[in-house]
């Protein structure tokens, strides 16, 4: 059975913090920059310059012509207003003159019927949806209102938020969380959608309530903050869930006791990068990943813990009380290069699990002698900018081989080492199909510890350096050879049929070439159908579905093109194989693309039902040690 890259977790950061920025500004073509005016410049007046454009003047959406954005702004404050009131420990105290129009109409918040579509203990899930919805439509206008509202006026809409907060009484967390993902304008009047998720937790159990809002507003003024004049939930979920969460954070009681633990892991990014040798901007972006696997077989599984340079590598191993201990210097794992990614599988066929380690522009692949301790065997050179790993035996010699993902192209020949070009940032580039990145590298493994780069040998060099962040093997054409899926950021994935040890990219023709940030990709059969199916973790952005859905957005350029934009800013795809070859996106059907700003993704039957589930891995985590109170 082909070994995917499903052990490695990925935090990746690099092409996430560029892509909406990107996705605002890039050209939509290879262009030569536009020379920046020099002091004195009739550009001054709108971008004036002190050494560097000032990042306020820049992003200010009142000085060049955005009022969809200025509108936008003011209407996510007065939603985090309401959000604040529903969620007050004080309880409701809500003058509805503060958030609607007094002859404002509108439809029930909380449905009365809710159609059951899961129940097994311990969850029970419940939806509404009105005939035809899709929260992801282009555009949000009048037509897509409630022809009829069950309910007018202040008191009934008091008393419809109400109802709301009262769902979640006695809760002992409260939680609110709007995005406006789309704005348009009608005469005076703006309309938007925006996804709603509220929950609260009791003692023994907890509720969860997702809804897509549709809206239409006055615009208010100064002082006068925007008002609703309608009002409508689109969409409707409600999750119950009885007894206690299904999981708790560990990770002080797993690994606490460990000095390198406090001293180390505990520390962000920001606190390391004035203390180790490593300038590298990705770096501060926590690109290092992990393995687990059991290493000393025992039969519980392990952690194994990159770093980036000057930090060493850790692995702690799982004791009997669920406890691990930091074995890393015993164990000669603790290596001091920049590790990027890791996996923990037997390369030599003797029982053990032996570890690869991605590092800056090599693979250093490790021999386990059975009882943990590891001892390196050799080093392949590879593209610098390494990100992860899997192996599968792709030839059928009974041998597993690696697959080694890279992101930028030659950072340290380009850079000295010094520093690394952002590969957005480079000439020619190419926002939604770059194909400019570092080459991925199959490296053959040929026994007794060789491995032999033969990716042009077996056409793994078509469509090479789409800047890579995670691959993972599956046979999903049920032909007895593994294939390979390559998620990548800006543009365009690949699917690598193999035919006997040969491949083909056959995305295109697949339908799987799903356009977007790709970050990471898991393989399951998640219908039952016997098929493989395919999961892409991208980027959700309601900034970008906002902004890139207008014609001010690039305007004049063909409608084709604008959808590829407007896939970027969507987020997580899945892919239905349709057992012919050919996958379709069911992301939408399923309600699994919005996984907010997501890095990693897996499948695994989280109840046991026989059903393979989601985990989706998203958003920043800032240390408390640290924190600076700005997330």
């Amino acid at each position: 059975m082909a070994t995917s890259s499903k052990n490695t977790l990925f935090i990746l950061a690099a092409g996430a913090l560029a892509a909406l920025v990107i996705i605002l500004f890039l050209s939509t073509r290879p262009s030569t920059p536009e020379p920046i005016a020099s002091p004195g410049s009739k550009m001054d007046d709108v971008m004036p310059l002190t050494g560097e454009r000032q990042w306020d003047t820049i992003d200010n959406a009142s000085s060049d012509g955005w009022t969809t954005e200025v509108f936008s702004g003011e209407a996510e404050k007065q939603l985090k207003r309401l959000g604040e009131l529903l969620t007050a420990d004080s309880g409701l105290d809500v003058s509805a003159k503060s958030f609607v129009a007094e002859d404002v109409v509108f439809d029930d918040l909380l449905p009365e019927t809710l159609d059951t579509v899961f129940e097994d203990d311990p969850f029970l899930v419940q939806r509404y949806a009105r005939s035809g919805a899709n929260p992801h439509a282009r555009h949000v206008d009048a037509s897509m209102l409630p022809d009829a509202f069950a309910h007018r006026g202040l008191s009934g809409f008091t008393s419809a938020i109400q109802q709301l907060a009262a769902a979640l009484a006695g809760a002992e967390e409260r939680r609110f969380k709007a995005k406006l993902y789309q704005v348009n304008r009608e005469g005076d009047a703006f309309l938007t959608r925006q996804y709603i998720s509220m929950s609260g937790r009791w003692p023994d159990r907890m509720l969860e309530q997702n809804a897509t809002w549709i809206a239409r507003w006055t615009p208010g003024g100064p002082g006068n903050p925007p008002r609703m004049t309608h009002l409508a939930a689109e969409r409707f979920e409600q999750v119950h869930f009885a007894g206690d969460p299904m999981f708790a954070d560990c990770t002080e009681a797993v690994l606490g006791t460990n000095e390198s633990y406090r001293k180390q892991m505990l520390y962000g990014v920001d606190y390391w990068m004035g203390r180790t040798q490593n300038f590298l901007p990705h770096a501060t972006f926590g690109r290092s990943g992990i393995a687990v696997g059991d290493v000393n077989g025992d039969g519980r599984d392990d952690l194994y813990v990159c770093q980036d340079k000057g930090l060493p590598n850790r692995l702690y191993v799982q004791q009997p009380d669920g406890t691990a201990v930091d074995v890393s210097r015993e164990s000669g794992a603790d290596w001091l290069a920049s590790s990027h990614g890791a996996l923990l599988v037997d390369l030599d066929g003797d029982g053990d699990q032996d570890l690869a380690i991605a590092l800056f522009g090599a693979v250093m692949i490790t021999e386990n002698d059975g009882t943990g301790t590891f001892q390196s065997r050799t080093v392949v050179s590879v593209s610098d900018d390494t990100m992860s790993l899997c192996a599968a035996d792709f030839d059928g010699d009974a041998d597993l081989d690696l697959y080694v993902c890279a992101n930028d192209a030659d950072t340290m020949k380009r850079e000295g080492g010094q520093g690394m070009v952002i590969a957005s940032s480079s000439a020619g580039f190419i926002y939604y199909d770059a194909n400019s990145g570092g080459a991925n590298s199959l490296l053959r493994n040929e026994g007794n510890w060789a491995f032999v780069d033969c990716t042009k040998e077996v056409g793994l060099d078509h469509n090479n350096q789409r800047i890579s962040y995670a691959a993972a093997w599956e046979d999903y054409d049920d032909d007895g050879d593994p294939d390979l899926y390559v998620a990548n950021d800006y543009g365009r994935n690949n699917l690598y049929r193999n035919d006997g040890g040969r491949f083909t990219d056959v995305a295109g023709e697949a339908n799987a070439e799903d356009s977007a940030s790709g970050m990471s990709v898991a393989w399951a059969d998640y219908d039952r159908d016997g098929d493989m199916d395919v999961y892409v973790a991208n980027m959700f952005s309601a900034a970008g579905s906002r902004i890139v859905s207008q014609e001010q957005f690039k305007p004049g350029i063909p409608a084709d093109l604008r959808s590829i934009y407007l896939r970027f800013a969507r987020g997580n795809t899945l892919l239905r194989n349709g057992g012919q070859g050919i996958f379709d996106d069911a992301g939408i059907e399923a309600g699994v693309t919005l996984g907010r700003w997501a890095w990693s993704s897996n499948f695994g039957d989280l109840n046991n039902d026989g059903w393979e589930d989601l985990l989706v891995l998203n958003g920043y985590y800032t240390s408390e040690l640290q924190d600076t109170g700005d997330l």
